[in-house]
């Protein structure tokens, strides 16, 4: 195992049973049971090391899915949510730079981009349109969290899936 993935390991046990605020660097490093210094090699601060996480869950998934199957690959990704519930709603509560939302509107963004773009350039509207329906998946991830995971993941998947533009939905 990577010494990445360990110190994440330890984080997410200190989540279990604590608000993300709650959680200091001294206390990942005693959980952890590594130096300072080991963790700042790898880390500048917890928030980095949440968006580390983050991109190497969302890789993975990604990286199993072909093109076509946009709505697969959403299913897994709320599954995936709906079983590590707990460790969702505590991170909702962390907000701005670095959290779970604004890697989620990032990758959202690049995600479309990417998909757009190997088709062809995209326009100054098209590009408005990606912002707006990254907005548009953020915010209907984060009420789904919030609301205490009442849809399955197939439900939140379709819902997202009708708000996204004809236009967009074939290169998905």
């Amino acid at each position: 195992m990577n010494t990445e993935k360990f110190i994440f390991q330890g984080f997410e046990r200190l989540l279990q049973n604590r608000d993300f605020s709650q959680i200091t660097i001294a206390d990942i490093l005693s959980e952890c049971g590594i130096s300072r210094s080991t963790f700042y090699r790898h880390f500048t601060d917890k928030y980095e090391l949440l968006s580390w996480y983050y991109a190497q869950h969302v890789n993975q998934l990604i990286d199993q899915y072909a093109p076509g199957q946009y709505r697969e690959l959403l299913i897994d990704i709320f599954e995936y949510m709906a079983e590590n519930r707990r460790y969702y709603q505590r991170i909702l509560e962390v907000t701005g730079q670095n959290s779970f939302w604004d890697f989620l509107k990032g990758y959202s963004d690049a995600y479309y981009l990417k998909r757009l773009k190997s088709v062809r350039e995209p326009t100054p509207t098209e590009l408005w349109q990606i912002d707006f329906i990254s907005m548009g998946d953020v915010h209907s991830v984060r009420r789904w969290v919030r609301e205490g995971f009442r849809q399955t993941p197939a439900e939140l998947a379709d819902f997202i899936l009708s708000m996204v533009p004809d236009s967009f939905k074939n290169l998905l």
